[in-house]
């Protein structure tokens, strides 16, 4: 099977320490992801997906380095998604922070998937660091 990667860049107006615990913080990731995203955060701990409508996503902690580096798997049940990495890397870029994000090991239809998912993940995050709102509208 051939597998992909998404990949995105963007720019927000924070700090390092403040776009890291939006990643990280459940109270953070429900306000722009619509999801609770629950671990321990060291290498090898499992991460917990909790989405709006009551599903459940998990996955395993790969790399963590606050606050310039964190990647973890998804152990998703589609077949599609499964065994697939997210890597999200910050690098302070003025008064901003660069965040790039990388979804490796996907298939055709995963990576339009992730391809439609991510940016409006992504923007909502922006948009909750920026302005202190999410966006009028709730992502999955």
């Amino acid at each position: 099977m051939n597998t992909h990667s998404f990949v995105y860049v963007t720019t927000i107006r924070t700090t390092p320490a403040q776009l890291w615990r939006a990643l990280i913080e459940p109270e953070f990731t429900l306000q722009y992801w619509n999801r609770r995203i629950e671990s321990a955060w060291h290498v090898g701990a499992p991460v917990t997906h909790h989405l709006g409508d009551g599903t459940v996503e998990t996955g395993t902690v790969l790399a963590w380095d606050p606050p310039r580096r964190l990647a973890y798997t998804f152990e998703h049940d589609d077949a599609d998604l499964k065994d697939t990495q997210v890597t999200m890397t910050l690098a302070p870029a003025g008064d901003n922070v660069k965040l790039t994000v990388v979804h490796d090991g996907l298939s055709d239809t995963a990576h339009r998937a992730v391809g439609a998912g991510w940016p409006g993940v992504l923007s909502s995050l922006k948009t909750v660091l920026e302005t202190g709102r999410a966006l009028g509208w709730a992502t999955s």
